[in-house]
């Protein structure tokens, strides 16, 4: 029975958690225009690695002086002021800014080979668009963010015996540098890819020499493996603000921003629960080096 209520628990703050970004996306790209809306969304993806690191610090604080039943009251304390301070803010948007007007679908040149006289479908969308492959890449991506950044703490208390909190601190640092993938990855593809799904895929090719480095040498020096894990999830968010963030915003003009990101996002987190399983079965069967 308990099993059954933490399931629905945690299955209930994943639902709340995946609503929301779509609703920034949408909010963002009807309210600003294109040009403010990439730079709004950069700024704004800088906020996941910073709640990362906050998380960390306030989680291993909490365990501290408390139990673990306290991190999550910590945790509630903070979303319902966050709440607030969303609601206040938005409703003050809506106010002074006056939404942009979209054009119509025949208007959208990058999305060739559709009936123009028809409505566009979202499954017609999918189809026409590319969106499955780019799904695929983002389910590889939330492998990877989120079981590297989730895996972190375990691997290096299990490498160097440093204890849980220093390992939770450690991570929280390197976390916080993640913040500058964000904008190396837009500078990357504002000033020379010009393509973000290019983008998404150099850093991808970065992210498996961050990889091949932990394999090689992380196991064995700390330095190596920070600057390894620093580099990697760095890359991670980089590729997440292409797919996720800048993607969307094509789709736009044709009332889809929110619906293509909330589709990705929904990859995502799919990613993300493969690696919560799939890292800790291959580490326990094969240790980290192959992991």
């Amino acid at each position: 029975m308990v099993s059954m209520v933490d399931d629905f628990h945690v299955g209930a703050n994943g639902f709340a958690q995946a609503m929301l970004w779509p609703a920034i996306v949408k909010i963002l790209s009807t309210y600003l225009s294109q040009l403010r809306s990439v730079k709004a969304l950069v700024n704004i993806s800088t906020s996941v690695a910073a709640g990362t690191f906050a998380t960390y610090v306030v989680a291993d604080l909490v365990l501290t002086i408390s139990s673990w039943h306290m991190v999550f009251y910590a945790a509630s304390a903070v979303m319902g002021i966050a709440a607030v301070v969303w609601y206040f803010g938005n409703s003050t948007l809506e106010k002074h800014v006056v939404p942009r007007e979209h054009t119509k679908i025949a208007d959208v040149k990058s999305i060739e080979n559709i009936n123009k006289s028809s409505p566009l479908s979202f499954s017609r969308l999918i189809m026409v668009s590319g969106l499955p492959l780019a799904a695929f890449a983002v389910v590889l991506h939330g492998m990877l963010r989120d079981g590297v950044t989730a895996w972190t703490p375990t691997l290096i208390n299990a490498q160097f015996d440093m204890g849980t909190s220093s390992a939770i601190l450690i991570t929280a640092v390197v976390s916080l540098i993640s913040i500058c993938g964000v904008y190396l990855s837009h500078l990357l593809n504002m000033r020379l890819v010009k393509n973000e799904v290019m983008t998404a895929a150099i850093l991808i090719g970065i992210a498996v020499l961050a990889f091949i480095l932990l394999a090689v040498g992380g196991t064995h020096n700390i330095i190596v493996l920070l600057l390894a894990l620093a580099m990697a999830i760095s890359v991670m968010h980089g590729i997440n603000t292409m797919l996720i963030s800048m993607v969307p915003l094509y789709f736009a003009d044709i009332g889809r921003a929110a619906s293509v990101t909330g589709a990705m996002n929904a990859f995502t987190y799919l990613g993300s629960d493969i690696s919560s399983y799939a890292i800790g079965f291959i580490t326990l069967g094969f240790g980290w080096v192959l992991t």
